[in-house]
């Protein structure tokens, strides 16, 4: 059984208004940011290929405002604009925080410097168009950071849910290869990417859902959108316990995709590793 198709088209079958819910409706006790955390320190040191110059100013876009004090001590002097991808193009909170769409960025063309997202571009459901508005807001000798969600995330969970029923419970997200024609659509010549595997350890099946949930990765457009029943639930959740290890730990893969471009025209093709 086929558990993941990696998207045929630009768009993705993503319920936008169910990310936006997850996101606003987050339990306090959770610690909704502690993956994108972890991604953003893997993320910084790929900021040491910046030539070595004053960057006057950073845009950070998508994973909410976590980033902006990382960028912050990264760029002491630069001006770190934040953009928050649940929104709808108002202002919050400061001058320099948004909330707008990814794809429909407030900004002048060739008006940004450094472009940073970590851990935002998966939920969007037209990246395609996201990466062709980065390169519209970025200069000509402008810089690309981003990371994203992988095909292969949570495939331990599909395959549970492939067990019971034939729904689509888990969002897609983009392969290595296809993420790497998109940004070259785009107008980015010559984008790196490369891909690890993080693997994410539960106690039980109950604290696992929660932090799936958390997460957002449900909101599938085509969900099923009744009550599983009970029986089908419980063999879930034995395919799930019989994942456990020795110490009694369930594991969760989940793949980053990381990229960098430089918008020179030099170069043509991406480079996956």
């Amino acid at each position: 059984m086929l558990l993941h198709t990696p998207p045929s088209s630009s768009d993705l079958p993503i319920d936008t208004a169910q990310v936006r819910h997850f996101f606003s409706s987050r339990p306090h006790a959770a610690d909704p940011d502690f993956l994108s955390r972890e991604v953003a320190g893997r993320m910084g040191d790929r900021l040491s290929l910046l030539r070595e110059k004053e960057t006057a100013s950073v845009l950070s876009v998508g994973c909410g405002f976590a980033d902006v004090s990382f960028l912050q001590a990264r760029f002491p002097r630069a001006r770190i604009i934040g953009v928050d991808g649940m929104g709808s193009g108002t202002m919050v909170s400061a001058p320099d925080r948004l909330c707008a769409d990814l794809a429909n960025l407030p900004f002048a063309d060739a008006s940004v410097e450094v472009l940073w997202s970590n851990m935002a571009l998966h939920w969007h459901s037209s990246p395609a168009r996201v990466l062709a508005e980065w390169r519209r807001v970025l200069r000509e000798d402008g810089a690309l950071f981003f990371s994203c969600l992988g095909g292969e995330t949570l495939i331990q969970l599909r395959e549970a849910f492939a067990q019971v029923d034939a729904y689509p419970h888990i969002l897609p997200f983009l392969n290595l290869h296809t993420l790497g024609d998109m940004l070259v659509s785009a107008g980015f010549p010559s984008p790196v990417l490369d891909r690890e595997t993080l693997t994410l350890t539960y106690t039980s099946v109950d604290h696992l859902f929660a932090e799936v949930r958390v997460l957002g990765c449900l909101a599938h457009k085509d969900r099923r959108r009744g009550l599983m029943g009970r029986a089908a639930w419980q063999r879930v959740q034995r395919c799930l316990q019989d994942l456990g290890n020795a110490r009694g730990t369930i594991p969760l893969r989940v793949d980053i995709l990381h990229g960098h471009a430089f918008c020179s025209r030099e170069a043509q093709g991406p480079h996956r590793r």
